[in-house]
């Protein structure tokens, strides 16, 4: 988890950067910062709703060849998928929250520099 977390943190990173003149000037328009890190936020959740179903096949595929293959009884339940989505929902949320910090940066002043 700590390293999807380092990855979703550095995804929204490189974005912010790669698109802080847009967030200036959001932010000479009178967006605050706490609506800008509602949109960096709700980011977040979408890579991870995203990235989810994926994960969800492989391990459905990952568990059956482990049943078949080792023989070692292996069922994918419910709640292991819940337990799931839920560690997967924190660590991205945890991820834009500590991304957040760059809007920080965006100063509607340097738009005119």
């Amino acid at each position: 988890m700590v390293v999807a977390a380092v990855v979703v943190y550095q995804v929204l990173s490189a974005d912010i950067r790669d698109h802080l003149p847009e967030y200036a000037a959001l932010k000479a328009m009178g967006y605050g910062d706490g609506a800008l890190a509602r949109v960096i936020q709700a980011q977040a959740g979408l890579y991870a709703a995203a990235c989810f179903l994926p994960a969800v096949l492989l391990a459905a595929v990952v568990y059956r060849a482990t049943d078949r293959l080792a023989n070692i009884p292996m069922v994918l339940t419910g709640s292991n998928l819940l337990t799931a989505l839920v560690a997967t929902a924190i660590t991205s949320q945890a991820a834009g929250a500590l991304s957040v910090r760059k809007l920080g940066l965006a100063d509607p002043a340097d738009l005119f520099r």
